[in-house]
């Protein structure tokens, strides 16, 4: 017959009941830890993605409002499980530095640069931005809306012109 003193002293399947009770947990931090660590890498690859985008628009500037290769040089540096699922976008102002207004690129009646009041040439501005969507592994309820976190990257360089 077992007697309660013997229950008390056999710890025989204890670390079954133990390894039950922890196991989950720890599945679901490395699993958190793995979803964090693969959102932070889509954000690097998206921002990289821009720069690199940045980088081709300041070396061959936008001709007549044509960023056409600007945005494939950025599409170009996504991996190809993002490039159909990211919206980029595209533009060019100008402005005169001392004044801060913003001016047209090109004077019409001329079809040349603007020049501003002071005489210096107006300012050129390239901005690339990015928007992308990243699902979540899990559900993170109060942390992340829907499992889905939206990331933005934006770039805007003075390509030229000024005092």
């Amino acid at each position: 017959m077992i007697t309660l003193n013997h229950i008390r002293k056999n710890t025989s399947g204890s670390i079954t009941v133990e390894t039950a009770l922890i196991l989950p947990i720890l599945i679901l931090m490395c699993m958190g830890t793995v979803d964090l660590a693969l959102a932070i890498n889509q954000k690097m690859m998206l921002s990289n993605a821009v720069r690199a985008g940045m980088q081709y628009g300041i070396v061959h500037k936008p001709i007549d409002g044509d960023y056409s290769e600007i945005l494939a040089a950025v599409r170009n540096a996504l991996p190809d499980s993002a490039r159909n699922t990211v919206v980029l976008t595209s533009s060019m102002h100008c402005s005169c530095l001392d004044t801060n207004n913003a001016i047209a690129c090109v004077n019409s009646s001329t079809n040349s640069d603007t020049i501003c009041d002071d005489g210096s040439l107006r300012a050129s501005f390239l901005k690339i931005e990015l928007r992308a969507t990243y699902n979540t592994l899990l559900n993170y309820p109060g942390v992340v809306d829907g499992g889905q976190i939206n990331f933005q990257e934006e770039i805007n360089v003075r390509l030229n012109g000024g005092h």
